[in-house]
């Protein structure tokens, strides 16, 4: 089976990032807009230096250096004059280069906090159901291997990315600036290497996505093997879970190596093709400067000399290189998009519902056992509290119209309930009761059929039966963490679905063994 094939069969539609993902990581990065301003200018000083410098050398070389060539005793001021101003701009390049690079740092890791920060804080809202539906490990790999390819994209692609495009153009206008004919062919060689290029990234890049979902899935499946090792051993499973891992670490063997292969690729195939056009240029350019053409540039028509000649020189690689850098980089943030992509997914999960209206608050009991005043103190006595408006009428108009078992067991809760005469409170004592519940974690596959039992106060009750027969999940339903498809779920006679999640968990006490 071929690499696009198999994750075709295995992973649909996870060779692309979500749309919208690089504004959404942009509106992280610019909550650092003054930083982020502050690189931009400093990006700009080192390619206004770059170029400057290139410019620098036709001067350099037809002012300063060809008039003293066959002179006896040479007048070197100027020339070191000259040298010392191109060191200045060489300088500037230098620090500004420093700055962005150090600036960049504070605003990558401010980015990659908040977005850490924001991801966690969205999951403690997500429901038990996503944790249930989602391996641990690929939960995990959001959080190191998927920001890892974020910080890498922020500190250097996005940057160097923007770097190399300004030093590009600023190249391009200076080659204009001498030649116009040269640029002309500088230009159509680089279309040429454009598609060249297009052809590679796009390839690298499909790989780049795939290996990062196949890095969680390798995550994931690791750390499910290792929490379930004593089960693995107990049922004799080590050949069976050594082979789904050779699957999967070849899978993401395939997917890397493909990425890594084609992402190599890149910039020797521009650094030769640079190569070549410094060949073309200079061979092309010296027959033309020793047949006497004159060139044209923005400055007018006039012959080429030996450093217009050089400059040109200088200034094609300053524009291919760069090239090749985005090509590189394109790479790497196709990559980050992949990862990006994954931890936005996370985050645009729905959260956890709650449509509960009534609260746990602390109560003062009357002398008649009924009478029930609310404080802000802990007493030892605890009641279920109603919105404002709500003296538990309609819920026993509710409890009322069911039919058969459900409407007996309803009205009965509702009568053993321990309620304050205007309504609003009833006391927390412990009284649950399944009536008619049928549930399923899967809405087409019930695991609970028209489950009814109760437990009253004080009552010690075993749920008894076989692994897979519904022992946690009656757990599960009672705090809440699913909502049953059918029938009732009553708590000192509230329906569980009007008590707010919260306050239902804090009335509750589970231990877990495993």
């Amino acid at each position: 089976m071929s690499n696009d094939q198999s994750f075709k069969n295995r992973k649909p539609g996870m060779g692309k990032a979500e749309p919208g993902t690089i504004k959404r990581i942009f509106s992280y990065i610019f909550q650092y807009k003054w930083r982020v301003v502050a690189i931009v200018i400093c990006i700009l000083i080192g390619a206004a230096a770059q170029a400057g410098s290139a410019l620098f050398l036709q001067s350099l070389i037809d002012t300063y250096i060809l008039p003293m060539v066959g002179e006896t005793n040479p007048d070197w001021a100027p020339l070191l004059r000259a040298i010392s101003l191109m060191g200045c701009l060489y300088l500037a390049g230098i620090v500004a280069s420093w700055a962005w690079q150090w600036l960049i740092v504070t605003v990558e890791q401010g980015t990659l906090k908040k977005i850490r920060d924001d991801m966690f804080a969205h999951q403690q809202k997500l429901p038990i159901r996503y944790f249930d539906s989602h391996e641990h490990g690929d939960i995990m790999s959001h959080y190191t291997n998927d920001t890892d390819t974020l910080r890498q994209a922020i500190s250097q692609s996005f940057p160097q990315m923007f770097s190399s495009i300004i030093s590009a153009l600023v190249a391009l206008l200076s080659m204009l600036w001498l030649s116009i004919p040269f640029t002309a062919f500088v230009i159509v060689f680089t279309v040429l290497l454009y598609f060249i290029v297009r052809k590679i990234v796009s390839r690298s890049g499909r790989y780049f996505v795939k290996q990062q979902v196949w890095i969680g899935d390798v995550n994931a499946f690791v750390e499910e093997s290792v929490n379930g090792q004593k089960v693995i051993k107990v049922f004799n499973h080590e050949d069976a879970t050594q082979k789904t891992f050779d699957e999967k670490n070849e899978e993401l063997f395939e997917a890397s190596a493909e990425a890594n292969t084609w992402g190599n690729v890149t910039m020797p195939v521009v650094g030769n093709m640079g190569y070549l056009l410094y060949i073309l240029l200079a061979i092309i350019g010296a027959a033309v400067s020793l047949a006497g053409v004159n060139d044209l540039g923005l400055t007018g028509v006039k012959p080429l000399t030996l450093g217009t000649l050089v400059s040109l020189l200088t200034l094609s690689r300053s524009f291919i290189n760069p090239i090749g850098q985005v090509s590189q980089q394109l790479t790497m943030v196709m990559m980050a998009l992949a990862g990006a992509s994954r931890i936005f997914k996370l985050m645009d999960e729905p959260v956890e519902s709650d449509n509960g209206t009534v609260t746990l608050v602390n109560v003062e009991l009357g002398e008649d056992g009924r009478t029930m005043r609310e404080v802000d103190h802990e007493t030892g006595h605890w009641a279920w509290k109603r919105e404002e408006g709500d003296d538990g009428t309609r819920s026993l108009k509710a409890a009322e119209k069911l039919h058969g078992s459900a409407r007996e067991v309803a009205v009965k809760a509702k009568e053993q309930a321990i309620t304050s005469p205007d309504g609003r409170y009833t006391l927390l004592r412990g009284d649950v009761r399944f009536t008619d519940v049928t549930f399923g974690y899967n809405p087409d596959k019930p695991v609970l059929h028209d489950i009814t039992w109760f437990a009253k106060p004080g009552q010690k009750i075993a749920l008894v039966g076989a692994t897979g027969a519904g022992k946690t999940t009656v757990t599960n339903l009672i705090n809440r963490f699913y909502d049953i498809q059918q029938g009732q779920i009553l708590y000192d006679g509230i329906s569980v679905a009007g008590i707010k999640k919260p306050d239902l968990r804090r009335s509750l006490g589970i231990v877990l063994r495993t």
